[in-house]
């Protein structure tokens, strides 16, 4: 799983007034006919963010700040197996008086399965002007 932004493939950016476009790319290896789990992504609390329409991508009910990927969505509906979602992303006007710094994290939730998982997260800054 990678999470880059989109226009510069960085893995570190820094917000202002304008939103942000975020990619989170999960390459999906093997048989995954049956896993049901899910990836979570979940953003910084002082981030307010848009994520673009995919049927496979679901807000969690219970944190605003958390999305769900579901990975046997992503091995049935690709041939590459592979799945990309973008998110815009923006401070949020309650959190714009002081500067922040914060990680988006991806993380699989997993049964008992053999797999590897390699993450790179997104580091995000905000400071005020």
């Amino acid at each position: 799983m990678v999470i880059i932004e989109r226009k510069d493939k960085s893995d570190k950016i820094r917000l202002d007034d304008k939103p942000r476009s975020t990619v989170v790319r999960i390459n999906v290896n093997g048989n995954l006919n049956k896993i049901k789990n899910n990836v979570v992504v979940v953003f910084p609390q002082w981030i307010d963010v848009m994520a673009k329409g995919s049927p496979d991508l679901k807000q969690s009910e219970n944190d605003s700040q958390k999305y769900l990927i579901g990975l046997s969505s992503i091995a049935q509906n690709s041939a590459n197996e592979v799945g990309i979602f973008y998110f815009d992303i923006t401070i949020n006007p309650i959190y714009e008086e002081t500067g922040r710094e914060g990680e988006i994290l991806a993380k699989v939730n997993g049964n008992k399965f053999r797999y590897a998982k390699s993450v790179k997260k997104l580091t995000v800054h905000y400071s005020p002007e």
